[in-house]
């Protein structure tokens, strides 16, 4: 795979892009400032304090007379404002042919350079960049939709560059907003705080604090000299639509006489949020990407027209991508062109540099439909979308597919080639499409050159590809790349369906006699109940008596799929139960009238403790027993024996130790048990009873930021619920990200590995394995009990990374693949006894754990098999 880039090796880039400006322009009002170039040699003299006028909290309550009338008084006095327009859900939302929508409109498009209006998203500056990034998608959309209707072409002659926000306002959030076509993020104290401006890597410039005051104190405020180099006036729309109208009138000529005083000795300028740092040493970084339209191979007259323009951007260092066209026209909207661009993470060695994302520069773009991703390509990558007339949805969809508005079309024969001047002047990101068949003489490549000239000219410009738009604009989330890469399964070729050959079948079948015998070897008649791990050897031991509620319900599934494969005849399966559930009942005669924690195999006698992750794999082998053609009687009566309702408060589990009721809620084991609970009657919540339908990109969003809050991605029980239950949205999406990550590790280091909780035959002896979903490169990790108690993660290098032998099976029921088979082969040979598989397998030494077997790793193996071969 060839190596991605850094996006700062461009050597076609290597010029300066930054702006040099240092001075202001007092007529800053009557025209726009950008492509205004300054000559090196220009003396700069000492920067002025710039000053920022805000009005906030304009939504469908503000008067518009008021408004209007102070509106109209600063443009007269050629005083920016910055307009913050609250477009979200209300009793009564702004709309499009409201009066504050058309005045809105009006002032917006008739004077630019002094009336901004500014998107309002609250809650943006504590979001996570890709919620950020598509709060800030729907806003902008809502916004545009009130200002030009969203029945129209979107398309505005003043671009809508600025967001605003409550503070404080964390940096990733703040750039994030930049796949939205955002560059100024205003973040709005309640009071008083000192002004600060930051620049972001990204260019993506965030405004801090401000001075919230009435509109008739900011001239008394802007005549007290002040240190800094910004001050930034905040006034509420409420409080201007209580205000007089002279007295508005009379605020505004006071703040003009000021600002046109200091505008003289270039002591003090006033500007638009979105022209800031165009006024900086940061840069304003425009991202306009050329891209070309291939058409088919077999047409060679086009070709030949493709290759002569693409000499001519080569010849001028312009740089483009390709890719290829579509059928129908993308102008009038009946072709949807999209493609699929491959990205990687490119490590940085900057510490406060987070998500890097670099591109592969020569890999050829396809387009983004079923099918057109191999099937083993492990990358991650993005569906991106050149969308005409798509200002009104630009940045990132619902389903992570990011939209970037098509600047100007070059569209095909027949259409009009060149577009309207000014929308090529535009301030904003996007793309210029060219349609190669658009530029079949060499007039009109010479004529396509001259009009795009300007625009690399610019030194606020950037040219660049397609992926290197998508690398430089997508939000810096460390979630994102798993999400990208699970979501990328959309674009690979469908498996074709084979049934199980009888050399497979065998094969499966001497593993489950295998795993059986664990059962068959050491179940001690008395109790019905297995020990917990054993050693093996020509004397096998048990090493740990104590079987929690977790290993029985395991031995339960060991026997339900046991007899299923006809391993065992149903007169010992129904006698193994009884023994097994008669040892259970005793057990929960405690004080507690619930099973306990754990129950010695041999003794029968059961703990005070109650553990309600283990009774919850408890109550779903039961659900299974009851609902299986030799179900014996009583089960309901059994699980109505226990006193649940002492341990379920406020509709969660806990657990009972230590003399105390401890909640059992924030972890990823808590939906499967829930699930568990609720097969039988039983009302609990589970953290992701929010993810009962799990249809965008969104959803999938939100819940592997809940997962990565818990804690690691294994195997269990993402893996064990699609086995044991009906599947849950949640439950198949875990399972097609744990499948994705555990093909990609594979694919990187040539040996497939399967993570989950697993015995060892070391210290610490019993470890939590898994993927961290926000450390991409690296995500297995391993964590264990301390000697207090607490979850202590291991740092010592890879020596305790273990492939869990059920995981492996596990993987192979749920989602088969040539890794996962290549897995359980491997486990065949090293891990496979005539006594029951080892627990694990070391990643790094590829050994197996020494003569160590437990229950739950054979009874999962079982369950697996029987899945496999009879679907459950």
């Amino acid at each position: 795979m060839e190596q991605a880039a850094p996006l700062g090796d461009r050597s076609d880039e290597g010029r300066s892009r930054t702006m040099r400006r240092r001075t202001f322009l007092t007529a800053v009002a009557f025209g726009s400032i950008i492509g205004r170039s300054v000559s090196a040699q220009e003396i700069v003299p000492p920067q002025p304090q710039r000053v920022l006028f805000t009005i906030t909290g304009i939504n469908a309550r503000t008067n518009a007379e008021s408004l209007g009338t102070l509106l109209s008084a600063l443009v007269a006095n050629a005083v920016p404002v910055n307009l913050v327009v609250d477009s979200g859900d209300s009793p009564t939302p702004l709309w499009q042919g409201s009066e504050i929508g058309r005045l809105l409109a009006r002032y917006f498009e008739s004077f630019p350079g002094l009336i901004d209006v500014v998107a309002w998203c609250p809650d943006l500056g504590q979001e996570a960049p890709y919620q950020a990034a598509r709060a800030a998608q729907k806003v902008r959309q809502s916004l545009v939709d009130i200002l030009y209707g969203p029945s129209g072409p979107g398309l505005s002659r003043q671009p809508l560059l600025s967001i605003a926000c409550k503070s404080p306002l964390d940096s990733p959030a703040a750039s994030a907003t930049l796949s939205a076509g955002f560059r100024t993020v205003i973040a709005l104290p309640d009071n008083g705080l000192p002004v600060e401006a930051r620049l972001d890597l990204q260019g993506v410039l965030s405004l801090l604090g401000g001075e919230v005051l009435r509109v008739e104190e900011a001239a008394t405020a802007l005549s007290r000299n002040l240190p800094g180099l910004q001050r930034h006036f905040i006034f509420a729309a409420g409080d201007v639509t209580r205000t007089a109208t002279d007295v508005l009138f009379a605020a505004a000529r006071d703040i003009g006489r000021i600002l046109k005083a200091a505008a003289l000795d270039l002591s003090m300028v006033s500007d638009l949020a979105s022209a800031v740092q165009m006024r900086t040493d940061g840069g304003f970084r425009r991202r306009v990407v050329l891209h070309l339209l291939e058409p088919t191979p077999a047409d060679p007259l086009a070709m030949a027209h493709l290759a002569a323009l693409q000499d001519m951007l080569r010849a001028e260092k312009i740089l483009f991508s390709t890719g290829p066209d579509i059928t129908g026209s993308i102008a009038a909207g009946t072709g949807d062109l999209s493609y699929w661009v491959p990205l990687a993470i490119v490590k940085s060695d900057r510490p406060d540099q987070g998500l890097m994302l670099g591109t592969f520069a020569k890999e050829p773009l396809s387009l983004a439909l079923p099918g057109s991703v191999a099937a083993d390509d492990m990358r991650f990558g993005v569906v991106v979308k050149p969308v005409v007339g798509g200002r009104r949805i630009t940045g990132l969809a619902a389903q992570a597919e990011l939209n970037i508005p098509v600047l100007a079309y070059f569209g095909a024969v027949g259409e009009e080639p060149f577009p309207d001047q000014r929308d090529l002047e535009t301030l904003e990101d996007g793309v210029l499409l060219v349609a190669a068949s658009a530029l079949s003489e060499p007039a009109l490549r010479t004529a396509f050159l001259h009009a795009i000239r300007p625009i690399v000219a610019r030194t606020e410009t950037r040219m660049m590809s397609l992926a290197t738009y998508c690398a430089e604009t997508l939000p810096q989330d460390l979630l994102l790349p798993t999400l990208l890469l699970t979501r990328a399964k959309r674009l690979k070729p469908v498996p074709p369906a084979t049934g199980i050959l009888s050399a497979e079948r065998a094969e499966l079948l001497e593993d489950a006699q295998s795993a059986w015998a664990y059962f068959s070897d050491n179940t001690i008649r008395s109790t019905g109940l297995c020990p917990a791990t054993m050693t093996l050897g020509t004397r096998p031991s048990a090493d740990f008596l104590a079987a929690s509620m977790w290993e029985i319900g395991s031995h339960v599934n060991a026997l339900i799929a046991a007899v299923d494969l006809g391993l065992i005849p149903d007169e010992d399966f129904a006698d193994r139960i009884k023994r097994l559930l008669r040892t259970v009942e005793r057990a929960s005669r405690k004080r507690l009238v619930l099973p306990p924690e754990t129950i010695n195999a041999q003794s029968g006698k059961g703990t005070t403790r109650f553990n309600s992750f283990d009774t919850g794999r408890l109550m779903i082998s039961l659900g299974r027993l009851n609902r299986h053609r030799l179900a014996p009687a009583g089960l309901d009566a059994l699980v109505a024996s226990w006193d649940f309702a002492q341990v379920i408060i406020d509709r969660r589990l806990h657990s009972y130790r230590g003399k105390q009721m401890i909640e059992d809620f924030a972890s990823n084991y808590t939906d499967y048990v829930a699930a568990g609970m609720r097969l039988w009657g039983f009302d609990v919540a589970s953290p992701f009873d929010d993810f009962a339908r799990v249809a965008t990109a969104d959803d999938e969003a939100r819940l592997l930021a809940a997962t990565v809050a818990f804690g690691p991605l294994g195997a269990e029980p993402s893996l064990l619920y699609l086995i044991e239950m009906e599947p849950s949205p949640s439950a198949s999406f875990l399972a097609d990200c744990l499948d994705a990550l555990q093909s990609r590790l594979a694919k990187e280091s040539g040996v497939p590995a399967a993570a989950s909780e697993t015995p060892l035959d070391r210290f610490p002896w019993f470890t939590y394995q898994g993927y961290d979903l926000s450390k991409f490169t690296d995500p297995w990790i391993v964590q264990f009990a301390g000697e207090d108690g607490t979850t202590v993660t291991d740092i010592s290098g890879t020596s305790l990374r273990a492939i869990s032998s059920k995981a492996a099976y596990l993987w192979h029921a749920v989602r088969p693949n040539a890794y996962s088979t290549r897995l359980i082969d491997s486990l065949r040979h090293q891990a496979r006894t005539k006594s029951g598989f080892k627990s694990a397998l070391y990643f790094t030494a590829q050994t197996a754990t020494t003569n160590y077997a437990d229950l739950n790793t054979n009874a999962v193996i079982l369950q697996s098999i029987a899945h496999i071969l009879t679907k459950g």
